[in-house]
């Protein structure tokens, strides 16, 4: 049918020789159509690339035009009805062969034609609806390729048999295959996790009412997938096949395992403590008659297990607020004061410690637009890492630059410096340096956790160097302003002299 479904058919009569047009104009009398009469078949050969009829009359003459003018309509999907004289035989037979939807032989009733054509447009109307639903499929699986495509998630989908019929590039890049198509492959010979093999073909093989979904874990490549595996029913309700969907958990999985890692180490490190105090609690009950003086002492030991219980808690607690996105309060902050706040907090550490704190930070440094409470945290955990694994007669310094749009915040000690292969493990929680020299240092394993979280949260750089024996430099660049630039690249490794 033409595009304009609510015109009248468009039919081509040619050659008009005679009294042809008049004839079928009177045999399509009764039919509402718009006729077009041609007496020139070379015209029709020049004009008939493009289907612009719906259905086409075409009179077999005694040459090779007749039969060439059929060959290009029908190669247009324009159906065509050739009429022949009686005796033309074989050319009726060759228009059949060239294309015709038709042949009629003259004579021919007047209500024959008029049958034949409306046959022709009812061909041709199909035909179109059947092509425009065509181009509707292929948009739409067009889309639907775009739409697999671009998903994170892999999807897979075989057949009865077991055959893999369809994959997108995740499913691909999961199954080890690269980015490319992986399908039209043996499903064994793609899937290589039995477990993974064993829920598809559950699903193909093993019917259930109603069929409902398979989930399960599956390692492809080196990461964790979580596969749903759905079977796919036919309108029979017979199971065609079964789709699948791999779903990348490996981060997921990853901060579960951290979570249960960390639960489990904070109620390690809390058990130990508690067990002592309630041990030493029931031994003052046990000897109500025990001297001042033992009770003092253990008294004062509870008081010390239980500060450094006080002190896990509120590192945990700053943790989590440093990890916590939003609900901070960013104001100017006078770095200086800070600094010096935080070196009167760790005054009576660095006494008892024999180690020199001194702050360098000129008094015309541009604020720093941070929330306090992260910056007092981020100073505190530096300065007194600094001092404690630091020597009697040591030297901590405070000193901060504005450089571009970046602040920058060095402390330097004159300590015992740290391993170079461990520093890459100092941001880990609860991980402390355990070497024979620094195992009398009291502390929770979280100080540099707490620092890298807060600097992570300012969309800042902390850079490490140590020799050790000599010391250790830390330096945390954050932003001054909004953090629209990067901070400045590291200087590398650093020649520390004490």
């Amino acid at each position: 049918m033409s595009e304009h479904p609510a015109q009248k058919p468009r039919i081509l009569v040619a050659p008009a020789a005679g009294a042809l047009c008049e004839d079928v104009q009177q045999a399509l009398g009764g039919l509402s159509a718009e006729i077009t009469c041609v007496h020139d078949l070379l015209h029709v050969l020049e004009h008939s690339q493009t289907p612009t009829f719906d259905a086409a009359v075409v009179a077999l003459p005694a040459s090779d035009e007749g039969l060439e003018v059929i060959e290009r309509l029908a190669a247009t999907n324009t159906p065509v009805v050739a009429l022949a004289d009686g005796p033309a035989g074989a050319w009726r037979l060759e228009a059949l062969r060239r294309g015709a939807f038709d042949c009629l032989t003259k004579p021919f009733a007047p209500g024959e034609l008029s049958a034949r054509i409306e046959q022709a447009l009812r061909w041709h109307k199909l035909l179109a609806d059947a092509q425009e639903e065509l181009r509707g499929l292929q948009r739409r699986c067009s889309w639907l390729e775009t739409i697999l495509n671009s998903l994170d998630d892999g999807v897979l989908v075989v057949n009865a048999e077991g055959q893999l019929i369809l994959s997108n590039p995740a499913a691909c890049e999961a199954m080890g295959m690269g980015g490319g198509p992986c399908y039209l492959r043996p499903l064994d010979n793609v899937i290589r996790d039995p477990n993974l093999l064993r829920l598809i073909h559950q699903a193909v093989l093993e019917r259930q009412e109603p069929p409902l979904p398979l989930t399960a874990h599956t390692v492809l490549s080196g990461r964790t997938y979580l596969a749903r595996v759905v079977p796919l029913e036919t309108p029979e309700g017979e199971i065609a096949g079964a789709a699948t969907l791999l779903r990348d958990v490996t981060e997921h999985v990853t901060i579960e395992e951290a979570k249960s890692w960390f639960t489990s180490k904070v109620a390690h490190e809390l058990k130990a403590p508690l067990a002592a105090v309630l041990g030493y609690i029931k031994a003052i009950l046990a000897r109500p008659d025990m001297p001042r003086e033992q009770v003092d002492g253990i008294l004062a030991r509870c008081a010390e297990r239980l500060n450094g219980m006080a002190d896990l808690v509120r590192d945990l607690l700053d943790l989590a607020r440093a990890e916590t996105v939003g609900g901070r309060h960013l104001e100017p902050l006078a770095l200086k004061q800070l600094a010096a706040e935080v070196v009167e907090q760790q005054a009576l550490l660095a006494e008892r410690n024999q180690v020199n704190v001194e702050v360098d930070v000129p008094e015309d440094l541009p604020p720093l637009y941070a929330d306090r409470d992260d910056v007092v945290v981020l100073l505190s955990n530096l300065v007194t890492n600094a001092i404690k694994y630091n020597r009697p007669g040591g030297r901590v310094t405070i000193t901060a630059r504005q450089q571009g749009d970046w602040l920058r915040l060095e402390v330097a000690d004159t300590g015992l410096g740290i391993p170079a292969e461990l520093i890459p493990r100092l941001g880990q929680e609860f991980f402390r340096i355990n070497l024979p020299d620094r195992r009398h240092v009291v502390g929770t394993g979280l100080g540099m956790s707490l620092v890298k979280r807060t600097v992570e949260a300012y969309h800042g750089r902390l850079d490490i160097s140590s020799k050790e024996g000599e010391g250790s430099v830390f330096i945390v660049w954050l932003p001054l302003g909004p953090p629209d630039a990067q901070p400045p690249e590291s200087a590398g490794p650093w020649d520390l002299t004490p």
